[in-house]
């Protein structure tokens, strides 16, 4: 698992091919109920989904029979690399409404995930997810407004960080008009809930994640885009 986290897709996927065969020879069916939803995250994020598939089938069919309701939860986490890898054909095809509904299909997966049970192995595919989700939320992330949860800065799309002084100058500007859609504040009742939770929810910081007064992480960025200002 430790390659796993690291980004060796590869160590990875033979550790776990390593591990659920031996775990079939002696006998030992712990391991490979364990290893099942990882090999099939690693497998979809190396490109094989009917791999992915057939093994998170096999490892929902397994922790169905065992009544594992917390390993139920990581293999759904785990079944957002095969999201992932949707959403990458789909921009390869050019795309973008497909490629849009398949990373929202990922980020929701994570977010449902946070009001869950919670246990090692679903810290550990939520780690995971976020860690893989990284790259488009931070791509998509300069396409949108975003705004500090303090109100002290914003960054429009394409832009870069300014005091939020300025959003004011500008709306000045326009005679009193309201900035588009900045209506989205996060400061509703309900997307506080939300803001709370993924903060709650998020065990680690992912490689690249940046920690500023806006984001938290992938699961900080994924609130924000809960309350409309991610749509922009």
């Amino acid at each position: 698992m430790l390659d796993h986290e690291e980004g060796a897709l590869e160590a990875a996927k033979k550790g776990y091919e390593d591990a659920i065969a031996l775990s079939r020879r002696t006998g030992d069916c712990i391991p490979s109920r364990i290893f099942l939803g990882p090999m099939g995250a690693a497998l979809a994020s190396l490109g094989d989904l009917d791999g992915a598939v057939a093994a998170f089938d096999e490892a929902e069919a397994t922790a169905r029979a065992s009544g594992r309701s917390s390993r139920l939860v990581a293999i759904t986490i785990h079944r957002g690399h095969v999201d992932l890898a949707l959403a990458e054909k789909a921009a390869e095809r050019g795309e973008a409404g497909e490629r849009s509904r398949h990373l929202r299909a990922a980020e929701n997966r994570l977010l449902a995930a946070v009001a869950s049970e919670s246990d090692d192995e679903v810290c550990f595919a939520r780690r995971l997810l976020e860690r893989a989700l990284v790259p488009s939320i931070e791509q998509d992330s300069r396409n949108a407004l975003v705004v500090a949860e303090d109100g002290s800065w914003f960054r429009p799309p394409g832009g870069s960080k300014a005091p939020l002084a300025r959003l004011r100058s500008l709306r000045r500007g326009r005679g009193g008009a309201a900035p588009p859609r900045c209506a989205h504040a996060a400061t509703q009742a309900g997307n506080r809930r939300i803001t709370a939770a993924c903060r709650q929810g998020s065990h680690a910081r992912p490689p690249g994640a940046r920690r500023d007064g806006a984001q938290g992480g992938p699961l900080g960025a994924l609130a924000l885009r809960a309350t409309g200002l991610g749509a922009l």
